[in-house]
């Protein structure tokens, strides 16, 4: 076997090394991320919610519904009405006309 030949042997066996190890390392970040996801589900589902917490969701949620229904129904009825006239209306009858005679 002459240099370059184990020089590529060398070199083959230390890619094959290093393609294992980060395999081997993949593999165990994936298990670690698993457990953590199953124990993030299993607190979950075994810590019960706090009344309080739930009923201040409520009431947010219900307050933030009333305000866009105050704001939708404002809006709505600014649009819908009509200008009141503020002095004396004109009126056809008594509104000027041109003359022809000009």
């Amino acid at each position: 076997m002459t240099g370059t030949e184990m020089i590529d042997a060398i070199a083959h066996i230390d890619e094959d090394l290093i393609d294992g190890c980060l395999a081997r390392m993949k593999a165990r970040v994936s298990e670690r991320q698993a457990l953590a996801a199953a124990e993030a589900s299993a607190e979950h589902l075994e810590k019960p919610s706090s009344p309080f917490k739930m009923a201040a969701l409520a009431f947010g949620a219900v307050a933030a519904a009333v305000v866009i229904m105050l704001g939708l129904i404002s809006i709505l009825h600014i649009g819908g009405k009509s200008p009141q006239p503020v002095g004396p209306g004109v009126t056809d009858s008594t509104a000027p006309t041109e003359s022809a005679t000009e």
